[in-house]
């Protein structure tokens, strides 16, 4: 996986309207980044939630990079 624009989508997706899309995003988020496990996202949880995770998701790989390595 050595494209940021693969990252960029999955997260992007974590924002989904269908919960099942935001579920496979998230799923293979925490496959790919093994620095991610701190951050608690719920694909059903409220839209607060979300987004708070969201945000911590494009903090640790932020636009145009790919996760570091752990």
């Amino acid at each position: 996986m050595e494209k940021p624009e693969t990252f960029e989508l999955l997260i992007a997706y974590l924002r989904h309207d269908k919960p099942a899309i935001r579920e496979l995003a998230s799923w293979h988020l925490y496959r790919l980044v093994p620095a991610s496990k701190d951050i608690a996202y719920d694909p059903s949880g409220t839209a607060d939630d979300r987004e708070k995770a969201y945000k911590a998701w494009k903090k640790l790989v932020p636009t145009g990079e790919l996760p570091r390595s752990p």
